[in-house]
């Protein structure tokens, strides 16, 4: 296990809060996974070349029917996690520090 730490942005601008996911690009293995803070992440996870997955939710203002709870919604577009194809290797000789610039469109 390395010490994997970053950035990640939308639009110019740093993730409030989200969850990042290294998982292994050949599925097998181990994944990592921490919590993006401020635009910044820093977690522990298995050398190898990996598969990053960054999602993070907001409220939309409305509250849902049942319970008056917050109603969320994923605005991380879908070729950032569900759809991700971007890959990083993660090396026990390098820093493994990692800046994610993510655009809408």
């Amino acid at each position: 296990m390395v010490e994997v730490k970053g950035t990640v942005s939308l639009d110019g601008n740093s993730i409030p809060v989200g969850d990042i996911i290294f998982e292994p690009a050949d599925g097998t293995g181990p994944a990592a996974a921490g919590q993006i803070v401020d635009g910044k992440f820093d977690l522990q996870c298995p050398v190898g070349t990996k598969k990053v997955i960054i999602s993070a939710a907001r409220k939309t203002g409305k509250k849902g029917k049942d319970f008056g709870e917050d109603i969320m919604e994923s605005y991380i577009p879908a070729k950032y996690n569900s759809e991700s194809e971007r890959q990083e290797n993660v090396s026990q000789d390098s820093e493994n520090e990692f800046h994610f610039v993510l655009k809408s469109m």
